[in-house]
């Protein structure tokens, strides 16, 4: 499925006939602006016709160095339509962008360390403080609760205070 798929896939190169987006960054790309187009079968319409997405050129060629290995991908100059066309300095700009994503493609991988993302969670911060007995170290925990002791916080809508029953005649009863 995925090798028929990508045997219909081809690419172009042109000037830019009007102002479009780029698919990768979404920033336009000028009119007579050197773009590239992959071109892929339309799904939408059963297959017929096809559907051209335009990228600039160092946009296409990021994607494809972090793409699948089995995505299809520009290898050489001659897989451009419209590469003949181009002036020296772009043609030139394409070839060294080729190169490039080869030596990326080809680089050893070394593993990276993934950094840790979760946050533990503490009620306090706790730090190190000189006692002022003998230059003794001591670990302090610092209370970071933001809650009030009045009663006000997060959970005090849920819970109604008691009210005293007491009646007038026993409150006068007792203050004589």
């Amino acid at each position: 499925m995925g090798d028929n798929n990508n045997e219909k896939i081809r690419f172009m190169v042109d000037y830019g006939k009007r102002k479009c987006g780029c698919k990768r960054c979404k920033k336009p790309i000028e009119k007579a602006t050197l773009r590239i187009a992959k071109c892929q079968p339309n799904f939408f319409n059963e297959g017929s016709g096809e559907i051209k997405m335009y990228y600039h050129v160092e946009c296409i060629f990021e994607m494809f160095s972090k793409g699948r290995a089995t995505t299809k991908k520009i290898e050489k100059s001659s897989d451009i339509i419209g590469f003949d066309i181009l002036n020296d300095s772009d043609q030139q700009l394409i070839e060294k962008c080729i190169a490039e994503m080869h030596e990326k493609m080809n680089a050893p991988k070394t593993p990276s360390k993934k950094k840790s993302t979760k946050k533990s969670k503490t009620d306090g911060v706790t730090k190190e403080e000189k006692s002022p007995v003998k230059d003794k170290t001591v670990l302090v925990k610092k209370d970071t609760n933001k809650r009030k002791s009045t009663g006000e916080g997060k959970h005090s809508e849920s819970i109604p205070k008691k009210k005293s029953k007491k009646s007038s005649k026993s409150k006068g009863k007792l203050e004589d």
